[in-house]
């Protein structure tokens, strides 16, 4: 909370949520209330629900398009978000020739990803190693997504833009 409510209202409003893309995409499922604002109870409640007493794992499935088409040879980070703490560990793949790519955290193997709120970055090289997407899916991210055990398992689709 501290990092996120910026004017110390105890809540986090929208124009707050910007600096989390994952809660922001995500803010239906927290906003119990349905006042467009997240306290701390709601989601520490949310993501108490995942798999209580232990960390719950999801294997999720991504596809990277750019322009529409799909992105061959990306590499999808997904990084949690710094509140959740450091027992989270961010997750990695390269995407394949159709775009598709199911990051996992090293840790769990083959198990997949633990299940919270990531900021998600997407690396595009040349052969120089130049980044060729935009900062705003690599370093400069707005792209977020919450992994959770109650959500269907159909793919994210990550539609990017190589526009400025």
């Amino acid at each position: 909370m501290a990092e996120l409510d910026a004017d110390k209202d105890g809540l986090i409003d929208r124009t707050e949520l910007v600096k989390c893309p994952a809660l922001l995409n995500a803010i239906d499922a927290y906003d119990t209330n349905r006042d467009g604002k997240l306290a701390h109870e709601e989601i520490t409640k949310r993501l108490r629900s995942f798999s209580p007493g232990r960390l719950a794992t999801c294997s999720p499935t991504f596809q990277v398009l750019l322009d529409g088409k799909p992105l061959s040879g990306a590499t999808v980070q997904l990084e949690p978000e710094r509140f959740l703490g450091p027992v989270m560990k961010p997750a990695e793949g390269i995407t394949d020739g159709s775009g598709i790519v199911n990051p996992r955290a090293p840790q769990l193997g083959t198990a997949g990803v633990y299940c919270g709120l990531y900021r998600v970055l997407v690396s595009w090289h040349d052969n120089e190693r130049r980044e060729q997407i935009p900062a705003r899916y690599n370093s400069a991210t707005t792209l977020g997504q919450e992994l959770a055990p109650d959500t269907p398992q159909a793919m994210i689709i990550l539609q990017l833009s190589s526009k400025k």
